[in-house]
């Protein structure tokens, strides 16, 4: 029989052999950093038993529930797996930067070049930020290399916003390409550099290194100005008062905690404790928690229209939104004497730090054998049979636009709710301001002295409490 020799080659028992091994070489990502952006801090919530507040406030016994600030956020923003508690802020209209760690399957066998490229989605849509790419090179022996900058193109939107970020990572170039990763991410775009809260001056001042900034507190401010969205486009300053005046509607109707801030833009625990840290005003949107002193019991919270206006001053600081502190001064165009002044808007508003009593109308009189320096006074209801009124209105001042603190919008005038900007001027805020009822009683206006103690009407007559006022001898309203 003739045999065939077989088609697969035979190896010799004991013979030598020589395998060749063919290894696929591959990248993975594991690690982005976003650069280039604002800085942020960790949720902070003041309690011992967690992660220490960046500012800690031993002397409130309060667990602020993520309003105060944690450790800054360092390092790497993304490694192996999606985080939507860490966020990235930039703003409006830029594209994203990013320092991206790779690491290879086995150390590369020689030194090699190839590109990794990344594209993007911002809330599903892939046309606002465009596609990234960079040459990246590899030296043999390596098995991870940092890759410094690799930028997409585009913009974010021209929006104060928070969208979901999805990152789609490539390489080319080798063998095999492809896809490497999708990873997703939440970015935040504000209006500007963050702000200084302290600053209330026509400027501003840029904020550095602090901002304040925290996943928490971005989250709110971007749902009170965009809603379930979350975006709230800024094309033009006139979109700047619509976003305060959202701002304003939800502190002042959706029953906010009240501080006790009283006359003082500072933010208080009680009414002598310690006082809260410019940036973390956030801590106002606390619930209210009973307190105990002698002889007093009541919300830790308890506040004056200032505090809900540097409160709103400091939420826009931190959007890069620079607005000031306005101070609306009850007087009245009809002195004692019988004669009339003329008074301009600018004669009622004093801006950002006041001096009470270099701006307030006052006058002289003279009642049996004493000197009274009165000033002008909006009489509000009487506590616990204690006259009390109101050396000011305070408001937020932007683009000329006012906006009042700690007084529901449901009480201002059809004019002002129509046009969802606010106030047009002071002399509008004080016309509104004085005939803000509280049930059956009606604001008014009086001389008043506090030493000696005494209250004046229009005509000068005397009066030991300015209830015993007659309406008909109420100071007139410019």
């Amino acid at each position: 029989m003739t045999r065939r020799s077989s088609a697969v080659p035979r190896v010799r028992s004991g013979g030598a052999h020589r395998a060749t091994l063919v290894t696929t070489w591959t990248v993975h990502l594991t690690g982005i950093e976003f650069i280039d952006d604002y800085s942020m801090e960790a949720n902070g919530r003041n309690l011992s038993d967690t992660d220490p507040d960046r500012k800690r406030y031993s002397a409130i016994p309060e667990d602020f529930k993520g309003w105060g600030r944690g450790a800054s956020l360092t390092g790497w923003d993304w490694e192996g797996s999606d985080n939507q508690e860490r966020a990235a802020c930039y703003r409006r209209g830029r594209p994203l930067h990013m320092r991206v760690r790779l690491r290879s399957s086995v150390a590369a066998p020689s030194a090699r070049t190839f590109t990794l490229h990344v594209k993007s989605t911002v809330d599903g849509r892939g046309t606002l930020l465009t596609p990234g790419s960079v040459s990246v090179s590899w030296p043999a022996g390596s098995q991870e290399q940092i890759v410094p900058l690799i930028s997409t193109g585009g913009a974010l939107p021209n929006e104060g916003s928070r969208y979901q970020v999805r990152l789609t990572w490539e390489v080319s170039g080798i063998v095999p390409g492809g896809v490497i990763k999708r990873t997703t991410h939440k970015i935040f775009g504000i209006y500007e550099d963050p702000l200084d809260p302290i600053v209330s001056s026509a400027t501003g001042a840029a904020q550095s290194p602090v901002t304040g900034s925290t996943k928490q507190r971005l989250d709110k401010l971007t749902e009170l100005i965009g809603g379930a969205q979350r975006r709230f486009p800024t094309l033009s300053v006139s979109d700047i008062d619509r976003l305060i005046w959202r701002l304003h509607v939800h502190v002042n109707d959706s029953g906010p905690p009240h501080f006790d801030g009283k006359r003082s833009v500072a933010v208080r625990y009680g009414s002598g404790g310690p006082s809260v840290d410019w940036v973390d005003q956030w801590v106002m949107w606390l619930s209210a928690r009973e307190w105990h002193r002698p002889g007093e019991k009541k919300s830790w919270n308890v506040g004056a229209c200032i505090s809900y206006v540097q409160w709103m001053k400091t939420i826009l600081a931190a959007a890069g939104i620079n607005s000031r502190r306005a101070w609306v001064l009850p007087k009245t165009t009809r002195l004692p004497n019988g004669s009339t002044v003329s008074l301009a808007a600018n004669d009622l508003i004093s801006f950002d730090n006041l001096t009470l009593g270099a701006l307030e109308q006052k006058y002289t009189f003279s009642y049996s054998g004493l000197t009274y320096s009165a000033a002008v006074r909006l009489i509000d209801t009487p506590e616990g049979g204690v006259p009390t009124w109101e050396n000011f209105e305070a408001c937020l001042y932007y683009g000329g636009k006012l906006v009042p603190g700690a007084i529901s919008t449901h009480r201002y005038p059809a004019s002002v709710l129509s046009g969802r900007v606010g106030f047009a001027d002071s002399l509008e805020v004080l016309r509104w301001w004085h005939s803000v009822s509280h049930g059956s009683f009606h604001r008014f206006m009086a001389w008043v002295s506090d030493t000696p103690w005494g209250c004046f009407d229009k005509d000068g007559t005397f009066y030991t409490s300015p209830y015993d006022i007659p309406a008909a001898k109420w100071l007139p309203v410019p």
